[in-house]
């Protein structure tokens, strides 16, 4: 019997949410789309963190048109100093605070330098917490593949290369999954949902997408713990 290797393939983007790494840690085989197309102001470089404010890296113009691999990071000192600030200015009190964000500054301060590619300090970040979150998940980039194809017909042709027995995709991606059925059922693939649970933030306001550093300083790895108890079950779309 061949063996089960279930992926999911996602955008790297900037500090993302818990369900982010509850999609990675749910399969055997993650692959980051560093190849996608850039969205300006997008999750791309940009997340919320409690008080409803974003944190946003600094891309220069001329980028719009660039594969998120290809994708330069600014160096306006002060838009990083502002990330920081506005980091700590609501996390600082927070427990694991000083356990986590040293290492995610150091990274995004390396990233700014050193002429890092907008993915690489995303990959960078999420690679980062997955070790903190013990997510063993074998990781690829889709750029190594060098797969041809229009949204599903690629996602398809990568899960093919990893021998792939099945696909979870987020919830979000549902509906332009459903008009591209035919292209799973001929691959012979099966598709799956993946949601998640709203999780509460210090305040006790229900929240939802949040960037999990909010919950890895308020909770250390115990927060993620909890969501892994309270799992819903991936549900059968394809």
């Amino acid at each position: 019997m061949a063996k089960k290797n279930i992926v999911s393939i996602s955008q790297p983007t900037f500090l993302p949410w818990m369900g982010y790494f509850d999609l990675i840690d749910r399969s055997d085989s993650f692959v980051f789309l560093d190849d996608a197309q850039f969205s300006k102001q997008s999750w791309h470089q940009r997340n919320r963190i409690v008080g409803n404010a974003w944190v946003t890296l600094p891309i220069p113009s001329g980028n719009s048109k660039n594969l998120l691999c290809n994708v330069s990071l600014g160096k306006d000192k002060k838009a990083y100093e502002k990330i920081y600030n506005k980091i700590s200015s609501v996390y600082m009190d927070y427990p694991y605070y000083h356990k986590y964000w040293p290492k995610i500054k150091s990274l995004i301060e390396v990233a700014s330098t050193q002429s890092w590619a907008l993915s690489e300090i995303n990959i960078e970040i999420i690679k980062y917490i997955c070790g903190a979150l013990n997510i063993n998940t074998k990781i690829y980039y889709s750029s190594q593949f060098k797969t041809s194809g229009a949204r599903s017909e690629k996602l398809v042709n990568i899960i093919k290369l990893l021998n792939g027995s099945g696909y979870i995709s987020a919830v979000g991606a549902s509906e332009y999954l459903k008009k591209d059925r035919r292209i799973f059922e001929e691959a012979k693939i099966p598709v799956f949902l993946h949601e998640v649970d709203k999780y509460a933030s210090r305040e006790g306001e229900l929240l939802s997408y949040l960037s999990i550093i909010d919950t890895l300083f308020k909770e250390d790895i115990f927060g993620y713990s909890k969501l892994k108890k309270g799992r819903i079950e991936c549900t059968r779309l394809i």
